[in-house]
Parts: structure tokens; C-alpha cells; sequence
């Protein structure tokens, strides 16, 4: 419990660490000044939250930002969310409740904290709680990983058969050529025998 006012100083950064829990009257950020809720944190302002256009509040969707009294908003809020299996518009309840509210964020945004990619987000405003709703971005949603191109073996079926048909034809013309040149051969050795043979007689 802080009492009193939890003043966040210019370009200071206070953290909440997973599974903590703070209770203040007031929290205010000074200009650039952040607070960051990690995921399973809770923090409790029993009066007011005051920001101003330069601050930013980072939080998750795991948690709990609740203001008695009345949410003075202004500068960014950053959402820590997995994209991953999004699809199609994502709302995120109740990322800030409050008593009242006073002004709007002038930024939202979603950050992967595994790929790093930021998605502009829109902030719901309820008379006692704020959503915030977005579209997946910087991500393919649901598509198969590929892996890698299927082999054609169709392809390779046809280029062993035409190899092995071109290897016979080249076989089976060598085969004819050299049975045809002893033919041709042994036909003139007969032609001289018979020419020899006719001499003589």
C-alpha cells in the first residue's frame, strides 16, 4: 500500500512484476513516465489515475488496472498480447476499470512479445470499464506452415523410362549395325568365292 500519491517521474519507468500487487490513492505519470503491469499483476488506485499526452501505460490482458475513482486518461496505452492464432476481429475486456472517466488514450496499440509486432488497437470505452478491440496484424493467421515442394514423380518415372527405352534403342541399333556390316561382310566374301569358282570353271 502507498499513501498518498505514487508519483511516476519524467521518462521514469516503474514495474509491477508478475504476480505483484500495488494499492495507491494516487498514481500519476509525469511526462514520458511509464508504468508496466507484467502479466498477472494487479494494481489499485483508490482515488484517481492522472496521465498526461507523453505517458504510457503497458499492460497484458492477464492484468488488473482498477481505478476507484476517476481514470484522467491521456498519452498511450500498450497492450503485451500474443498474436499468434488470431483471426478476424479480437476484443480484450475490461483492460481498465474505473469509477469515472475523464479524456481518452491517444494510442493504442498490441504488442507480440514473442515476434514483436505492433497492431493498432481501438479503445471501447464503458461507463465503468474499457475494451480494447483490434485486428490481427503483421501475422498470417491459420495458414499451413509449407514445407517442402513435393517431389515429381511423374517426372522422375518418366525420365527412367525414356532413359532406359533411349539405352535400348541405342543397343538394339548398335546390335543391327554390326550384324548388318558382318552380313555385308560375309555376302562379298561369298560374291568372291562364287566369282573365283566361276573363273576356274
Amino acid at each position: 500500500m502507498v499513501n498518498g500519491t505514487f508519483n511516476i517521474p519524467p521518462n521514469a519507468t516503474i514495474s509491477v512484476g508478475t504476480g505483484s500487487s500495488i494499492t495507491t490513492e494516487v498514481l500519476e505519470l509525469g511526462p514520458s513516465g511509464q508504468i508496466s503491469l507484467e502479466p498477472g499483476s494487479q494494481v489499485t488506485v483508490t482515488g484517481n489515475l492522472i496521465t498526461n499526452n507523453e505517458s504510457t501505460i503497458i499492460t497484458s490482458p492477464s492484468s488488473t488496472l482498477v481505478i476507484v475513482g476517476t481514470a484522467q486518461l491521456a498519452g498511450n496505452l500498450s497492450i503485451q498480447s500474443s498474436l499468434s492464432g488470431l483471426n478476424g476481429t479480437t476484443t480484450l475486456p475490461d483492460i481498465l476499470k474505473y469509477g469515472g472517466r475523464a479524456g481518452e488514450f491517444n494510442g493504442v496499440t498490441i504488442t507480440d512479445p514473442e515476434t514483436g509486432n505492433v497492431c493498432e488497437g481501438r479503445a471501447s470505452y464503458a461507463e465503468n470499464s474499457m475494451a480494447v478491440v483490434f485486428e490481427p496484424c503483421g501475422i498470417v493467421a491459420d495458414q499451413p506452415i509449407e514445407g517442402p515442394p513435393p517431389v515429381p514423380v511423374g517426372a522422375i518415372v518418366g525420365g527412367v523410362i525414356g532413359g532406359v527405352v533411349l539405352v535400348a534403342l541405342a543397343i538394339g541399333l548398335t546390335v543391327f549395325l554390326v550384324k548388318r556390316h558382318r552380313f555385308n561382310k560375309a555376302n562379298k566374301h561369298v560374291e568372291r568365292q562364287l566369282k573365283t569358282v566361276t573363273a576356274s570353271a
